[in-house]
């Protein structure tokens, strides 16, 4: 299995994992204020949507959003190719549920706190928050930035195993 195959694979079991999300929290729609059903349905819809993204077009997901160039995986498969993918998945991740975080805090703010403008937050959610804040600086660090993460890691300009030997030598194939 190359690694396109791979990354496609995990980006469809995400996808199901975002379509399996929707389809438990159907029954919390049921005690939802009807007043606040368009917010709740929104959310939800987003969710799916996004699930049915990953699900059945893993490969444009691939190509447009989780920046992954065709003519990588040509290349030789290396120890920084596969880990610039899975930095680049794992910020994806890190930037999404944080962002799911923060759209339930502004959504619980929203519903419960129309017309306070700063309402009090307890501690714990203060807290939670802003992790979901620093959860998605993370992951869009990791996302924008995977290169300069592979590069730091794997050293030798982010080439590898193989880019380690090449660097040794000069021009002329000299060491």
């Amino acid at each position: 299995m190359d690694i396109r195959t791979l990354t496609k694979l995990i980006l469809k079991l995400a996808g199901l994992y975002c379509l399996a999300t929707v389809l438990f929290s159907v029954p919390t729609l049921v005690v939802v204020p009807k007043e606040y059903a368009g917010a709740s349905y929104f959310g939800l819809g987003l969710y799916a949507i996004v699930g049915l993204a990953l699900f059945w077009f893993p490969g444009l997901v691939l190509d447009n959003v989780v920046r992954v160039r065709t003519s990588e995986f040509g290349s030789p498969r290396t120890e920084a190719l596969y880990l610039r993918i899975g930095v680049r998945l794992l910020g994806c991740y890190f930037a999404l549920s944080a962002i799911y975080g923060l759209v339930f805090d502004y959504a619980r703010v929203k519903i419960f706190h129309p017309d306070i403008t700063a309402p009090d937050f307890t501690p714990d959610r203060a807290a939670a928050t802003l992790a979901s804040a620093v959860q998605l600086a993370a992951g869009l660090a990791l996302w924008i930035g995977a290169n300069h993460v592979v590069r730091a890691t794997v050293g030798s300009g982010g080439k590898g195993e193989a880019g380690a030997e090449e660097a040794t030598h000069d021009a002329s194939g000299q060491p």
